[in-house]
């Protein structure tokens, strides 16, 4: 029995979800079966990919073989995890955009599964897939980034409603869907899912809305985010940076900063995107420049989206463009951390700070899922609801509705209050894992439960 994941991610992205998905969905029920994960398609063309697995796939909380293997073993409902039985992964392409004879674009994949005389190996690999796991790349199931956006993240829901494929949508957050047609729509593929998970209590009320007298207990379900089970895993850095030193160093503190490109690249552009009510650069830099006059601290400058420079939502441009603005005199205390490229050692790296303000949603869940105490600056509601699981709503500034001078406020009361914060963070991490773990472990039987079925 083949089963597969068709994952809508932002492009660029560090892959949280899926450097975790085959802990979360292998078992020793499946053992031997294979998933494919069709991702955006970026440099990973065209069909078949190595067998390999998902970046840092079972090499952490979770156990698991080699990621260079190409298998990952998964967690019963206590973690515990049975190393000799694994799954095969594969990632493959699947993306959206002008070039639609490409085998892995979702029309010509489309046009696979609708004419034999068109197939392609990744149609016929969907087509003879038994299960559909999407993941919307954790928080873009919304209209929120825009019509283009949606269709994109619509692709894969799509392909299984029209091919009577059993999806399960893997936990995400669920809307704003402001758009009536994308309110429809979303609610149309979500009442056709077997299982529907959300990451967190706010986008299970969302989903409850959307759903209203057509919700179902037993198949719309309370989650967390997948991001929640990835271990760290320290960097290997051929040249040690200098600023190592600084996170091994009991003093001074340690604070890590995420700028995101997707804000900083494109100010203008995103205070129209997303409504925000502050200069996200100028709040930055002024929190910064406290820290600097008013702490002895060092900071590290930490890209979460590790895209070429060149492109709109780069972190490593927005850190970089933002180190060179400080004044030269203070810049021996500022890095920007480069070199730590994937999702486990950015995890690890957060890991290991005093303090952390993140504007990227999956950076502020492995500062709050390590129990570093963690603050911050929020584009929209998403991050909202995360932030309430982990009992650290004060921590969190919505730049939708603060202005600068309250964002400053909460950002300095929370690094004041930092050790004030870890008892609580330390307490929240270890409810949410296990809500982590029992979510895997559901998983796994929800997918055991039709692989049986379809067998018998």
């Amino acid at each position: 029995m083949c089963y597969g994941t068709i994952a809508a991610l932002r492009a660029g992205a560090a892959h949280h979800g899926l450097d975790t998905a085959g802990d979360n969905l292998a078992s020793d029920h499946l053992a031997g079966d294979h998933l494919f994960v069709f991702d955006h398609g970026r440099g990973i063309r065209p069909f078949p990919a190595a067998q390999m697995s998902v970046n840092g796939v079972g090499q952490g909380a979770n156990g698991g073989q080699s990621a260079d293997g190409g298998q990952v073993a998964a967690p019963g409902p206590d973690g515990a995890v049975n190393p000799d039985n694994s799954l095969q992964l594969a990632r493959v392409g699947a993306s959206w955009g002008k070039r639609v004879w490409r085998p892995e674009h979702y029309r010509r994949i489309a046009l696979g599964l609708n004419l034999k005389p068109f197939a392609t190996e990744i149609s016929e690999a969907i087509a003879g897939l038994g299960t559909m796991l999407d993941l919307s790349g954790g928080d873009s199931f919304a209209d929120l980034y825009g019509a283009h956006r949606f269709d994109y993240v619509m692709q894969p829901k799509r392909l299984a409603q029209r091919h009577n494929k059993r999806l399960i949508l893997l936990p995400q957050t669920y809307g704003p869907f402001h758009d009536p047609s994308c309110r429809a729509a979303a609610r149309d593929v979500t009442l056709y899912a077997d299982r529907v998970w959300a990451r967190d209590r706010q986008s299970f009320g969302r989903l409850r809305d959307l759903l209203a007298d057509d919700f179902d207990a037993d198949r719309h379900l309370l989650g967390v985010d997948m991001a929640l089970g990835m271990t760290p895993k320290a960097p290997r850095l051929p040249d040690p940076p200098a600023w190592l030193v600084w996170l091994v160093s009991d003093t001074p503190a340690c604070v890590g900063i995420n700028v995101s490109g997707l804000i900083a690249n494109s100010p203008e552009q995103a205070r129209g995107d997303f409504g925000l009510n502050l200069d996200y650069i100028a709040t930055v830099k002024a929190f910064i420049n406290h820290l600097l006059s008013d702490t002895d601290c060092n900071i590290l400058l930490i890209p979460h989206v590790v895209t070429d420079p060149n492109t709109a939502e780069s972190d490593i441009r927005a850190c970089q463009q933002l180190f060179t603005s400080i004044a030269p005199g203070d810049q021996k205390r500022v890095a920007v951390a480069h070199g730590v490229n994937d999702a486990q050692e950015l995890k690890w790296l957060i890991s290991q700070l005093d303090w952390f303000c993140g504007t990227r949603l999956h950076a502020t869940i492995a500062g709050l899922s390590s129990a570093v105490p963690t603050a911050t600056l929020a584009y929209s509601l998403k991050a909202e609801g995360i932030f309430q699981d982990f009992k650290s709503e004060d921590h969190c500034a919505d730049m939708r509705h603060t202005t600068m001078p309250q964002a400053l406020d909460i950002l300095m009361n929370s690094y004041a209050n930092r050790e004030q914060h870890r008892p609580v963070l330390q307490q929240a991490a270890e409810a949410m894992h296990n809500r982590w773990c029992a979510q895997a472990y559901d998983l796994h039987q929800a997918i055991r439960t039709h692989a049986l079925e379809a067998a018998a």
